[in-house]
């Protein structure tokens, strides 16, 4: 009958986390003074307790000389010491990562009749089937000498760590078992070798960072400088260095931050807003750029920005905010400084047109004698102070009907271009000749 390979593979594991069935010698209840030995000791230790009426040996609830009969029998019949080693868990970290070390937490238990003591070594391996060891693609992780000061006593347990265990950088990627073997050398003698070994899967993975908690100011005026605050978590067995980038508009920040093995870092890095563009609300990102991260997808955060001009502009309509063919009619524009540096003197544009688009002033009332758009200078201003510019504007007989906008902002077409503003805009409806 042919065995099917996977079933083949789960008793193997099966023998392998259990242990083969070895004969252990069972505890020795002759031993009355639990010194792990028979002696003379134990007949006057009996025989004591005997009179105080504290040795039931035969558990039947009475105290008769048979008790006194089946201790002496089994006193001369003798007994057999030995402990026996069994690793009953072993626990590796949530994924290693090639050519990194890393820790194992292992549980030991004497199930043996007597102390266990000595120095063993403790070996460990990362093996593709879970079957130990020096198999086709077992890895041999190295091994740690182990003290079992004090001794060991029958069925207790003890915890302990195999530490900075070294992987290849070959290791492959996926699923695996770390094993993990006591008494490797065969140092200590005991009476079962077959359960000193345990596996427990093991994820291996390429290094692998993550970036969360990106916390920006909300509002920043073009040109200023804040401070973003953001944690990396570096997910590998591996120290890392990652290089961490800001984007922000036209403008960037980047830097490196240093994560030690499975932690997470807070950090910072300085991003100023573009010294010119529109004015409105940008977005900010902030990615942790590790070469050959397999979870590539979370190592961007971004958050939106209102980015407020070093100059607004505001317009000062005319009563109604009508308009009529064939007319004049003035308004006001006024211009404050709402950064943190006096400004330089600048031109600025402003015009009545049938686009709000602050690109565009090509469909702007004309003729009549008036430029299509005006062009005025705006005197450099403190910060927090204001200047405000009258301007008269004909309505021309043949401008076009129905809503226009009142614009005023930077002039970005006449070597302005490096003119950051909070640009203005006022709908206004042009109706026929009045009356």
């Amino acid at each position: 009958m042919t065995s099917h390979p996977r079933v083949a593979v789960s008793v193997a594991l099966a023998l392998l986390t259990a242990g083969a069935a070895e004969a252990c010698p069972p505890p020795c209840p002759a031993d009355w003074d639990h010194n792990y030995r028979l002696s003379i000791g134990d007949v006057f230790a009996f025989v004591h307790d005997w009179f105080e009426g504290n040795a039931d040996f035969n558990n039947d609830g009475t105290e008769t000389t048979q008790d006194v009969f089946s201790f002496l029998g089994a006193w001369f019949t003798g007994c057999t010491f030995s402990p026996d080693l069994v690793v009953t868990s072993v626990a590796g970290v949530p994924r290693v990562t090639p050519g990194c070390p890393f820790d194992a937490q292992v549980t030991l238990r004497n199930d043996g009749n007597s102390p266990a003591s000595g120095t063993m070594n403790v070996d460990a391996w990362m093996s593709l089937d879970g079957i130990c060891c020096a198999g086709p693609g077992d890895a041999f992780l190295g091994f740690r000498p182990m003290t079992l000061f004090p001794s060991l006593a029958p069925g207790e347990s003890r915890g302990f760590t195999l530490a900075a265990l070294p992987t290849p950088g070959n290791l492959l990627i996926g699923n695996q078992y770390l094993i993990v073997r006591a008494n490797a050398n065969f140092a200590l003698a005991e009476c079962n070798y077959s359960n000193n070994l345990r596996a427990a899967p093991q994820l291996v993975s390429a290094a692998s960072v993550s970036l969360s908690g990106l916390s920006y100011p909300s509002t920043m005026i073009l040109g200023e400088t804040a401070l973003a605050r953001f944690n990396v978590t570096n997910n590998s067995t591996c120290a890392l260095t990652v290089p961490v980038l800001a984007t922000l508009g036209d403008s960037s920040s980047g830097g490196f931050v240093n994560v030690p093995p499975l932690s997470t870092v807070a950090a910072q890095l300085p991003l100023t807003a573009p010294h010119c563009g529109y004015a409105g609300i940008g977005t900010v990102t902030f990615c942790a750029n590790l070469p050959g991260d397999p979870n590539a997808g979370d190592n961007c955060q971004s958050a939106s920005v209102d980015l407020l001009g070093t100059l607004s502009y505001e317009i000062i309509p005319y009563p109604g905010l009508t308009a009529c063919q064939c007319r004049r009619y003035a308004y006001q524009v006024r211009v404050t400084n709402v950064g943190h540096m006096s400004s330089a003197a600048i031109c600025s544009r402003t015009g009545i047109c049938a686009d709000a688009d602050f690109n565009n002033y090509t469909r702007c009332i004309g003729g009549c004698g008036t430029p299509n758009t005006i062009l005025f200078p705006v005197p450099s201003l403190a910060p927090g102070q204001s200047t405000t510019l009258g301007f008269f504007v004909d309505v021309c007989c043949n401008a076009f009907l129905g809503t226009q906008y009142v614009k005023a902002g930077p002039d970005r077409f006449n070597g302005c271009t490096n003119v950051c503003g909070i640009d203005a805009r006022q709908s206004i409806l042009v109706r026929p000749p009045c009356n």
